[in-house]
């Protein structure tokens, strides 16, 4: 009989729990967290004896949680977050923000993690991206496996829908616009005009999101609102799937013979559909013979917005991070139009090299970097012109030099 110390699930056996939660796989949940399969059995047989009942059961081929796994996926959560900021061998920085966005939101977030390094080049990772899946899009399942983590600390910052307005603890969250994408459909080439009418759209057979998703109900109430037949009733539903690359895939590869009335149409938001443009597309499936028009109801867009939510206070790194991403979805925004994606280039910080007579403005640009929220920048600068001082090269003037540096520690 093991002891009751023995029986009690160490933070590895929390996040074997945390994984097949994730996942919805033993399998792939053993694999991710480096145990055996036979292994996996064994840490769940001992959290069941724990916790007196089964935390999982099986549905459609997936492990769901019980009502009681419902109650530990908390708990669980704070534990392993809480191991994470104390373990002192853990490759990530404790400090170091973790991003958990939806998978379309990579682009985004790969251009700030650019930016950052940029910045400040000292040292290797400056965020941790944590990937939701894609049924997390689904605004029920973002808030719980997003926002919900995110209060527990797993998370720094989340992208996506926000909170809805009656969620137990939105006076606890942070939350600001990111950008607002529109709803377009691919359509063949032939199309006529840069532009699709609500009304066009719903003759044509329809590949679209589940029902689950914002993108899907938006379309389907602007449908309600207009007036027009339900796309349920009408039988123009071709196919409904998370997975927007399986759409794509099916019309470009069987759709080009068929007569043009009968060709499917692919329709989701335009930051689902940036991968997909020349440009930036996936894979060599010929995107010349397809182009993504907007989807026009009484000579408007019908658009969403996406947000960046934190928890309240944000300092430091955090800081930097929001603010950075915040630009970089600004610079965008252009990109999520059109066809042919041009992405902004990279914008780099620029070198600073200091001169013996150069101090003042050496100052001026810690103090501007500081502004900008180039904290790792600032730093670097910082060092140099305190390292010049000491080998009595620059007449620097100290007080001003000592404020500055207060401002940083402040800031950091």
């Amino acid at each position: 009989m093991p002891t009751p110390e023995q029986s009690v699930p160490s933070e590895k056996d929390l996040r074997l729990f945390l994984a097949i939660q994730e996942t919805g796989s033993m399998v792939k949940a053993a694999k991710e967290c480096g145990v055996s399969d036979a292994r996996a059995s064994q840490i769940m047989k001992k959290i069941v004896s724990r916790y007196g009942g089964e935390v999982f059961r099986r549905e459609g081929g997936q492990y769901v949680l019980t009502e009681l796994g419902a109650r530990l996926l908390p708990q669980a959560r704070r534990i392993v977050n809480a191991y994470r900021k104390m373990n002192p061998n853990l490759t990530v920085d404790a400090g170091m923000p973790r991003i958990a966005c939806l998978p379309h939101h990579i682009v985004f977030v790969g251009r700030l993690e650019s930016r950052l390094i940029d910045l400040d080049p000292v040292g290797q990772e400056k965020i941790e991206v944590m990937p939701l899946r894609q049924r997390h899009r689904a605004d029920a399942n973002f808030e719980e496996h997003a926002i919900e983590p995110l209060l527990d600390g797993v998370y720094s910052i989340i992208t996506g829908p926000p909170p809805s307005p009656d969620f137990s603890a939105i006076d606890e969250l942070q939350f600001d616009k990111l950008y607002s994408p529109r709803l377009e459909a691919m359509v063949h080439e032939s199309y006529p005009g840069e532009s699709i009418s609500l009304v066009d759209l719903v003759r044509r057979r329809l590949l679209l999101p589940p029902t689950t998703l914002r993108s899907r109900v938006l379309l389907d109430r602007t449908i309600a609102q207009a007036g027009l037949d339900d796309l349920k009733t009408t039988g123009r539903i071709a196919g409904e799937s998370y997975e927007t690359l399986t759409h794509v895939l099916r019309v470009v590869v069987s759709d080009h013979h068929r007569p043009p009335d009968e060709r499917r149409v692919v329709v989701v938001p335009s930051d689902v559909a940036l991968k997909f443009k020349r440009g930036v597309q996936v894979g060599a499936w010929g995107p010349d013979r397809y182009k993504w028009l907007p989807i026009i109801h009484q000579g408007r867009e019908i658009t969403h917005d996406v947000y960046l939510t934190t928890t309240k206070g944000r300092s430091g790194m955090l800081y930097t991070a929001v603010k950075h991403l915040r630009e970089v979805c600004e610079e965008m925004q252009s990109a999520l139009s059109g066809n042919t994606v041009t992405l902004p280039a990279p914008r780099r910080a620029p070198e600073l090299s200091l001169k013996p007579a150069a101090s003042a403005a050496a100052l001026r640009a810690i103090a501007d970097r500081l502004d900008r929220g180039e904290i790792g920048a600032a730093e670097t600068v910082l060092a140099e012109v305190a390292e010049a001082i000491t080998a009595g090269r620059v007449a620097a003037p100290l007080d001003a030099l000592r404020d500055i540096a207060a401002r940083l520690d402040a800031a950091t």
